[in-house]
């Protein structure tokens, strides 16, 4: 992979997890209830999933990276305005790492996934039943 294409993998990434930050942090703040932060999220690994077909990244391993990346970031721009609150204060070093960690195993199996539908070059290939057509 050559460094142009791996700087725009990284801005990519970069961009989308900063913006799905904002958007779960306004989010956050408007919602009353926990269950309604799901919806945010929802449209957050659509629309990454949508940029990212759309990038057309050839490598399994590169659209698996830029999803997880932008699920990680998101959460954790989310995360790190939860934790400067008072009661996160309370927590200890190991209930933080516990919680990022669990973040990155959800945002792992959510992106598997979207890596795969997000191959730009299967929507080429033709069907078995086109070719007995």
């Amino acid at each position: 992979m050559s460094s142009a294409n791996s700087r725009r993998l990284v801005t990519l990434a970069l961009s989308m997890g900063v913006l799905g930050g904002a958007l779960l942090v306004v989010s956050n703040a408007t919602f009353a209830s926990g269950k309604l932060i799901l919806l945010p999220y929802a449209f957050l690994l659509f629309m990454a999933a949508v940029l990212t077909r759309g990038e057309q990244v050839a490598s399994f391993v590169a659209r698996f990276a830029v999803l997880l990346a932008t699920f990680v970031l998101s959460s954790g721009v989310l995360y790190v305005v939860i934790a400067l609150s008072p009661v996160s204060s309370r927590l200890s070093v190991f209930e933080h790492l516990w919680r990022v960690a669990f973040v990155v195993a959800i945002g792992a199996v959510l992106a598997l996934p979207l890596a795969r539908v997000t191959d730009s070059a299967r929507s080429h290939r033709p069907c078995s039943n086109d070719a007995q057509a």
